[in-house]
């Protein structure tokens, strides 16, 4: 018979104020992402395979610069930057 190892679950993290992390969609694929910016709409919405979306409704006088990364290496490698989007 070989022994059971038991695994230690670490505690779940603790997130710094201002951060909130969305455990509804751990594990979800993502499908595309859509940033609107116009005067009607500002909202960055992240669209799934399964057809669910999880979306960010923003304030006015936005900015929003968006970076790519790679950390598989453990280090951050920039793969794409876009150019800033501001709300009008």
């Amino acid at each position: 018979m070989v022994a059971k190892r038991k695994t230690q679950r670490t505690p779940p993290r603790r997130l710094p104020a201002g951060c909130v992390r969305y455990r509804e969609v751990h594990g979800k694929i993502v499908d595309y992402v859509e940033l609107w910016m116009d005067s009607g709409e500002r909202s960055v919405i992240i669209w799934f395979k399964d057809k669910t979306c999880l979306d960010f409704s923003l304030e006015p006088s936005l900015s929003v610069q968006t970076d790519y990364f790679d950390w598989k290496s453990g280090e951050q490698r920039v793969i794409k930057r876009w150019p800033p989007v501001h709300s009008e």
